[in-house]
């Protein structure tokens, strides 16, 4: 694919009136989408039970959903996302094509500093009524009050991973953390060559672990959902609009990270083994990954790795 080609993942601060209003257009027509959906009420509601359920899913001999799952807390945590949302960013495009995910770049947000009684968040363009709205209301459960989401009906899943329940779009910033990751625990998770370790979980030594948050955590990834709160912060979290903003930057770093590495990082086919020398099914290159592993254009996470090959760039990758 020629550089020509490469669809651009913006900074949220770079977006245009219009690119915001079509990506909200696109969001909203997926929530609205009831002739595509596969397993939800509508199209958005099946990436939300995706998520929910893969975390369901426990990976390896040795572990629970605890220790580590189809999605989450080991190497398969980045192409995992990547491929999330790859999908995510197709399906937009059905429904407004040329729009693309953009990304929050949330240490950037972790240094505004308000001179007044005005809280920081209130200045990141992020959260203005036009795009994704602003903090839930403690006088009612802490529910969306503004912006063009705060009205959703969110879909919940039970424990057995039904999904039945439904609930309304929430969030409590600063809440259980006061602080959202800066610049500089951005340049200490790029201090690791290694992408991983054994044995691979949330103990491992390694920049997959240090970006997704559970050294010392909640940090990174981990900390942006626990300081956002209420709804992102749930096994439902794609229910928020703002997963999908948060995990683009996630994207965004370990993109630049193999950039500067000039290699994919992963470790190779067949080393990925529990504590128990077993091999983990559906971590290694070559496993097509969980739910879309039966679909016959299903992505392995060897192709993932190449996110250009995927057909995108982002726009200044790391902050000038």
């Amino acid at each position: 694919m020629s550089k020509d080609e490469l669809k651009i993942r913006k900074n949220v601060k770079s977006l245009s009136t219009s690119e915001k209003n079509n990506f909200i257009d696109a969001v909203n027509a997926l929530k609205n989408n009831t002739k595509d959906n596969i397993l939800g009420d509508n199209r958005y509601d099946d990436y939300v039970i995706w998520h929910a359920q893969t975390m369901m899913v426990p990976a390896g001999s040795d572990a629970n959903t605890d220790m580590r799952n189809l999605a989450h807390r080991g190497p398969i945590f980045l192409p995992w996302h990547r491929e999330f949302l790859r999908r995510f960013e197709l399906d937009l495009q059905k429904e407004v094509p040329e729009v693309t995910i953009p990304y929050w770049d949330w240490a950037a947000d972790a240094a505004i500093v308000s001179n007044d009684d005005t809280p920081p968040w209130k200045k990141s363009p992020l959260w203005q009524e036009d795009f994704m709205g602003g903090n839930g209301n403690p006088e009612n459960d802490y529910k969306v009050m503004d912006g063009p989401f705060k009205d959703w009906i969110t879909q919940e899943i039970d424990d057995m991973g039904n999904f039945s329940i439904k609930g309304t779009l929430t969030r409590y910033f600063g809440v259980d953390v006061p602080k959202l990751p800066t610049q500089m625990d951005v340049n200490n998770a790029f201090s690791f060559d290694l992408y991983d370790s054994a044995y691979w979980d949330v103990f491992s030594r390694g920049f997959r672990n240090a970006l997704e948050g559970w050294p010392n955590g909640p940090q990174l990834h981990n900390r942006v959902h626990v300081w956002v709160g209420g709804s992102i912060e749930l096994t439902t979290s794609p229910n928020d609009p703002v997963f999908f903003l948060n995990h683009c930057n996630v994207d965004r770093l370990w993109a630049l990270w193999q950039d500067l590495r000039f290699n994919s990082g992963y470790p190779a086919d067949g080393t990925i083994v529990d504590r128990k020398c077993k091999k983990i099914d559906g971590y290694n290159l070559k496993d097509k990954m969980y739910p879309w592993q039966d679909e016959e254009l299903g992505k392995s996470i060897e192709d993932e790795l190449d996110y250009k090959k995927l057909g995108y760039i982002y726009e200044k990758p790391w902050p000038v």
